[in-house]
């Protein structure tokens, strides 16, 4: 599905060349959902999420369908966000065994009204958005219970061509940002591939300097003050993303 998005979003071609897309994804990965089926992703693998939650990490619902949700959520209604939301945490918590409690939108894109809908899911938090800090949507007066702990630092795919920045000085650059509660993610199909090392490098550094806490640690503080929400660009993404109306 990745191919056929460059079609369809500005900027994300120069992107695929600047991070050296074909070398960091492959070729099967670039080409899921169009030339080759798209498989299920985490549900696919139960043994391993289950080991993974074993292990004390945490686990969350990414959704059902990430293109068709990346691209289509603002326009998407209550019944169809309601139906992918359903889906993905059945199929995860089947294969987990266990009830989840999180979700993180596909590239931080989400909506007013996906937002109401994870409302009744009984979620202990959400991290749909990017921002500074964890906060509570403030959607048409009202203030969702669901805290968004939002991404606050720059991504691997964000970050890599730009400025001079390279696999070289990644590291370096995000660890002189790491300072006070900060969230960061990586992708597995990027720093659990190609960029493993580089990955592993990171989290020992991080380790000699802070501790590294499940996001569930950040959604527990209390200063999960309400803000509204916003959709705009973060440097280095192509497509749009959902943020706090702090600024960035």
């Amino acid at each position: 599905m990745a191919a056929a998005r460059i079609f369809r979003h500005r900027g994300f071609l120069s992107k695929m060349m600047r991070t050296g897309a074909v070398g960091m994804y492959g070729w099967r990965t670039m080409l899921r959902g169009t030339l080759l089926p798209a498989p299920l992703i985490g549900a696919g693998h139960p043994d391993l999420l289950r080991q993974i939650a074993g292990e004390g990490h945490e686990l969350g619902i990414h959704g059902w369908d990430h293109i068709f949700w990346h691209d289509t959520i603002f326009d998407l209604h209550r019944g169809t966000i309601e139906s992918h939301l359903a889906r993905s945490r059945e199929a995860l918590e089947r294969a987990v065994g266990a009830p989840l409690r999180c979700t993180a939108s596909p590239g931080w894109a989400c909506s007013e009204e996906s937002l109401r809908a994870q409302e009744s899911m009984e979620l202990a938090y959400a991290s749909d958005t990017r921002g500074t800090k964890v906060f509570r949507p403030r959607i048409g007066g009202r203030d969702l219970a669901t805290p968004q702990v939002p991404v606050t630092l720059p991504t691997l795919d964000e970050t890599l061509g730009r400025d001079g920045v390279t696999p070289e000085n990644y590291n370096d650059l995000i660890l002189s940002r790491a300072v006070g509660a900060q969230v960061y993610t990586m992708h597995s199909e990027a720093e659990g591939r190609a960029y493993l090392p580089l990955a592993e490098d990171l989290l020992r550094r991080l380790a000699d300097r802070t501790r590294v806490r499940p996001l569930g640690d950040l959604s527990a503080l209390p200063a999960a003050a309400p803000a509204t929400i916003r959709v705009g660009r973060v440097p280095g993404r192509a497509t749009l993303v959902t943020m706090s109306s702090e600024p960035l």
